[in-house]
This record gives C-alpha cells, structure tokens and sequence, in this order.
C-alpha cells in the first residue's frame, strides 16, 4: 500500500536515461510507519486466504486430472454416465 501511495513521490525519484529505476539508496532512505497490531490482524486475514487459495489449487489439479481421465474414456464410449458412482 505504501508504495501505491507514494507512486508519484517514488517516480519522481526514478533515474536514468535509457530505463528509469530508484535505486537502493532511494529506498533504505525511506521511512516507513508500522503498527505491528495492523500488521498482525492483516497478517492473520491473509493467512486464512493464503491456505484457502492453497487448498483451492489442490482441489483444481484434483478435478482437472480426474476430467483427463475421465474425459477420453467417456468420449470412446469405453466408460458410461451411469456406470460412475460418486
């Protein structure tokens, strides 16, 4: 966010002719506020993302291995609707 916020301030400081970059001197010198409590509470809501996104991905190979397989076979007629239990 602090980046987002500052994007004009850190352009601004960009340098180079052929291809703009803030250097690292630009950025040690910057001062950044914190309130560990905000980034504790953001930290927890982004954790329970993070496992939910993680846990989704699983869930997507899963699927998208089980329709390749499932797939051709139904496709060939070798395997039929009503012989899959789920």
């Amino acid at each position: 966010m602090f980046v987002l916020f500052n994007k004009i301030s850190l352009i601004n400081k960009a340098i180079g002719s052929a291809q703009q970059n803030i250097s690292q001197v630009i950025i040690k010198g910057m001062k950044l506020a914190y309130d560990i409590d905000v980034i504790s509470k953001f930290n927890d809501i982004i954790e329970s993302m993070l496992i939910r996104i993680e846990k989704n991905m699983i869930e997507s190979f899963r699927l998208s291995s089980l329709r390749d397989t499932l797939l051709p076979r139904l496709m060939s007629g070798e395997l039929k609707i009503n012989d899959i239990s789920v």
